[in-house]
């Protein structure tokens, strides 16, 4: 069967960022699982892992990181980092776009909103999954398959987590506001928290621990550190608090209450889940805090 088409003409109330996503998406053909679109899924495994081994490319050949350091696959898990970069910044963007150009209700049905929005949001749906999909397969179950540790898991079940939420929202047709909004608020930090990453992994190298990496370091583990605790202790909590109460409310008028609870669950889930980076986070900042708040706050965690 094949996709509706829906018109994406030059109109400046649609955001171009919307326009590019459903255009793309429409310029796909229609490869259905389940009656769901997943062109745009597996479109983005394809992309990201090409940016991951052209990322590495470039680390060895143009800046002169190790091809292997003693199994350690510290070149390999910093080019993972970039294509995690490219994804947020793309989808972030994207997401602020949508959101912001249609009333918010997380748990909306979809066909209350335009149709090029539609489209715009399932192919951002389709994104996000398809990063989940390849990060999975090609960060941890490939290189790590029989040595799993318990981060590696946990991360891995995030991603089971979120392609889970983000295909039932598809399924339903409806609460895909809800998980917008957990993608954005997730993602945001993502840039600052894998640039971190790499500067850490960097700074141990000897082709690139230099004073400027330094200063690089100091500088952007101070932001992401700064804006991982702001996100994570308090917007998403409150976002979360607004998003259960709208699912109990006007949500349990057309989707199901067993669906509704184990959302409400995976949302919690995963905020509980961050508690121990929050707490990372915060050792992180506590050098540039006066001592007086150091301690009040140090003492609360």
């Amino acid at each position: 069967m094949g996709r509706r088409r829906v018109s994406f003409a030059d109109d400046s109330s649609i955001p171009a960022l919307c326009r590019f996503w459903g255009n793309l998406s429409q310029s796909l053909p229609c490869i259905q699982v389940f009656g769901l679109d997943i062109a745009l899924t597996l479109c983005s495994i394809v992309f990201l892992a090409c940016v991951r081994v052209a990322a590495e490319y470039t680390l060895i050949h143009k800046f002169g990181w190790p091809l292997n350091d003693d199994g350690r696959g510290t070149t390999q898990w910093a080019s993972a980092s970039l294509a995690a970069i490219l994804h947020s910044i793309n989808l972030c963007f994207a997401l602020w776009a949508c959101l912001r150009s249609q009333p918010y209700q997380p748990s909306q049905k979809m066909s209350e909103a335009p149709e090029w929005w539609q489209e715009s949001v399932t192919a951002l749906l389709q994104f996000c999954t398809g990063y989940m999909v390849y990060d999975s397969v090609c960060n941890i179950l490939i290189p790590k398959w029989g040595h799993l540790n318990l981060e590696d898991l946990l991360f891995f079940g995030h991603h089971l987590i979120t392609t889970f939420y983000m295909t039932s929202t598809r399924v339903y047709a409806a609460g895909h506001f809800s998980a917008m909004a957990c993608m954005f608020l997730g993602e945001s930090t993502n840039p600052l928290q894998n640039g971190y990453l790499i500067a850490e992994a960097a700074m141990k190298l000897d082709c690139c621990n230099g004073d400027r990496m330094a200063l690089f370091y100091t500088v952007i583990q101070f932001l992401f550190a700064s804006c991982y605790c702001v996100m994570r202790a308090i917007v998403c909590p409150l976002v979360a608090v607004h998003v259960t109460y709208d699912f109990w409310t006007f949500g349990r008028a057309h989707l199901p209450k067993t669906l509704l609870a184990l959302w409400t669950v995976l949302i919690w889930a995963i905020l509980i889940g961050s508690i121990p980076w929050i707490v990372d986070c915060w050792s992180m900042l506590t050098p540039y805090l006066p001592e007086s708040i150091r301690q009040s706050v140090g003492s609360e965690l």
